[in-house]
């Protein structure tokens, strides 16, 4: 037990006149942020554990009558309530124990398992939390925590991500050894775990451990056989290393580079609750996912031919197995389908690409393509063989500054143009020539917008004229 704490500055007044009545605790993350870091302390989500309250549910109802919030059945064969109200939300439990103390020891690690009487400001920690958060820790409370939930070994790291913390020496042995039982976790949450891990900005170390202990690969069984593939003229770094490095670089040396236009964007965006930060760090891990599967080695040269195609079916396939959304396996899949791209617009560095060639791909990226401007900035930077110069590395970085200046340009210029065929009168002409719904009708709009936007079509006569010639021949 410690000394009182001034519980009423952190809980709103509403909650507290709610629970007077009941022996309640708050528990976890407002404690645990506020004894780390009391200036910075987001008081905003409250965790509470109620004793002796044969209807909870009933309470949390009435809480959020009273705040004019709203009630959410959280997990009620767990006994646990969530009220969201404005500015705040609280979950309400039933203890996991006849007693806080029991509470707090079932809990997974030292430092979220501290806890605060609502009616006294006492503070109890059995565990020594603060003194782990004293000395920048994560610690297991026993082994059989990270047992009975296998998913608190990923979050431990995420958790020290989010802390700047180390993981505990004993801790991460344990983890080392049961790294595979993660497998038995329903995919969403750890994708949950995963998205919040990346978003951080400081990510790298801790995904780098995750590999260490066998618990990256125990999620992604497809990076084990990434160790086979060695450094080249092209890669100074193994190919795992090479993953991960394009996470660090992300992080450091191309952040400073990166047009800062392009980072404000990426960090906010949001995909649902994901961020695109997160999507594009995952993009970096697996944009040569399939570069195992197609590399040869002919004479000295090292080859991966269609390794993006591969590698972003790949992406469909892990997406798929761990639930991610559509809207997010389809821009990491654009990513690494696309990663090459920007370097392939010319065969010569020093040559800049043709405006028709970047128009298409503006195009098929659309709001993307900022995103690939970063992913394609850390790939390049992550590229130091002996075969690669700093001529050759300047000549990309202007590469990339240019077509990021030209994506900018280009969506002015869509934007003012209308288009000469579309709507009602594109589907009267479809149906009238019986043309047949296929990919080619895309293409020959595209073909169509280009020519428009150079000024070889202006009217729509031309455009309808044009629209016919690519199809009447063929049917």
């Amino acid at each position: 037990m410690r000394p009182n704490f001034p519980i009423a500055e952190i809980i709103p007044p509403l909650l507290l006149d709610c629970l007077k009545d009941h022996k309640a605790y708050l528990a976890g993350g407002v404690l645990r942020d506020y004894f780390n870091d009391p200036q910075n302390a987001q008081n905003e989500d409250f965790d509470l554990v109620i004793f002796n309250c044969p209807d909870l549910e009933g309470l949390a109802r009435s809480i959020a009558d009273k705040a004019e919030g709203s009630f959410v059945d959280l997990s009620p064969e767990h006994g646990v309530y969530r009220v969201i109200a404005e500015g705040w939300q609280a979950d309400l439990c039933l203890p996991r124990a006849v007693n806080i103390d029991g509470d707090l020891w079932a809990r997974d690690f030292t430092v979220d398992a501290i806890a605060c009487e609502l009616s006294t400001g006492l503070i109890l920690d059995p565990t020594r939390g603060i003194e782990d958060l004293g000395s920048g820790l994560i610690r297991a409370i026993k082994p059989r925590a990270l047992n009975e939930d296998p998913l608190r070994m990923l979050r431990a790291y995420r958790l020290a991500c989010q802390l700047d913390f180390a993981i505990e020496a004993g801790t991460e042995a344990v983890i080392g050894k049961l790294a595979p039982l993660i497998r038995l976790v329903a995919p969403e949450r750890i994708s949950a775990e995963l998205w919040q891990l990346l978003g951080n900005k400081n990510a790298f170390p801790y995904l780098k451990q995750t590999l260490e202990v066998g618990l990256w690969e125990a999620i992604f069984p497809e990076f084990t056989e990434m160790h086979l593939v060695p450094a080249n003229n092209y890669h100074h770094l193994p190919l795992i290393e090479h993953t991960f490095e394009l996470v660090r670089l992300l992080e450091a040396e191309a952040r400073e580079e990166i047009p800062a236009e392009i980072l404000a964007e990426v960090e906010a965006g949001h995909l649902g609750e994901v961020s695109v930060l997160a999507a594009l760090k995952m993009a970096c891990l697996l944009h040569d996912i399939a570069k195992p599967q197609t590399w040869e080695i002919l004479g000295e040269k090292h080859t991966f031919y269609k390794h993006e195609i591969y590698g972003a079916e790949r992406v469909e396939m892990i997406g798929g197995r761990l639930r991610w959304s559509g809207a997010v396996k389809e821009l990491i899949a654009t990513l690494v389908l696309y990663h090459l791209r920007p370097f392939q617009l010319t065969n010569n560095p020093q040559q800049e690409p043709t405006e028709k060639a970047q128009r298409r791909l503006f195009r098929k990226l659309g709001i993307t393509f900022p995103t690939l401007i970063a992913l394609c900035w850390a790939d390049m930077l992550a590229v130091r063989g002996p075969a690669v110069t700093a001529e050759s590395l300047n000549d990309k970085r202007a590469l990339l500054n240019k077509l990021y200046a030209d994506y900018k340009l280009f969506l002015v210029e869509e934007a003012r143009l209308e288009p000469l065929l579309h709507g009602e009168r594109l589907r009267e002409l479809i149906k009238e020539k019986g043309i047949a719904p296929t990919s080619q009708i895309k293409d020959a709009l595209e073909e169509l917008r280009d020519r428009q936007f150079t000024g070889e079509i202006k009217t729509l006569e031309e455009a309808e004229v044009f629209f016919l010639s690519q199809f009447v021949a063929k049917t």
